[in-house]
Order: C-alpha cells, then structure tokens, then sequence
C-alpha cells in the first residue's frame, strides 16, 4: 500500500472513530448517519490536504479540517432530520478531527522521510 492510500485509510479510520464518540455516545444516532458522514468528512479532508496543507501548514490546515468536519455535521442534521447533532457534539466532532487530523499529517509527514 502506497503513502496516499495508507494515510486515507488512517485518515477515514480516525475520522469515523471521532464521529463515533461524537454522534453515536453522545447522541445515539443510527450507525449509517455515522458511517456516511465520516466517508464524506474524510474524502473533504483529503481534498482540503491536498489542496492547502503546504500552503497553510500543518496546525491551520488540521483546523480548517475540524472546522469543515462540524460544518458538514451541521448539514446532514439538517438534511436528515433523524441525525441529532447539538452544538457541543458538533464542537466536540470538530475538535476531535482537528486533534486526529494533526496526528495523521505529523505521521504521514514522518513516513515521507522513512
């Protein structure tokens, strides 16, 4: 498995562990809600990477993550009205990808050395 599939895998497999804790412990909301949105977070993620990561850097480029990650949470509660997501989980589901997302760019960073 190459760099960029290895990282969309760790980076889809965080994604969906932080909109698990989010929206399903929290909140209780139904496994596929759950399932679509980190598919959709993290292929938004990757583009955002792709597009901004060696202009933004690594912090602000991890919150623009977060931030669209919230902001696509927002819009599926809106769409589908049996997704619950109040503003603490949507700043937790925020946080929380910003935090992994960090993680995944210093290690994918790391295996570009190797």
């Amino acid at each position: 498995m190459n760099h960029s599939s290895s990282s969309l895998v760790v980076k889809f497999a965080s994604i969906l562990a932080a909109a698990f804790v989010s929206f399903l412990l929290a909140e209780r909301n139904f496994y596929g809600w759950i399932l679509f949105l980190a598919l959709v977070t993290a292929a938004f993620s990757y583009l955002i990477d792709r597009t901004s990561l060696a202009d933004l850097g690594n912090i602000k480029t991890s919150l623009v993550d977060g931030f669209f990650a919230a902001f696509l949470a927002l819009a599926l509660s809106i769409a589908v009205p049996e997704f619950i997501a109040p503003p603490a989980t949507l700043v937790l589901f925020g946080a929380l990808v910003s935090l992994t997302e960090h993680l995944v760019h210093l290690m994918v960073k790391k295996q570009s050395r190797l």
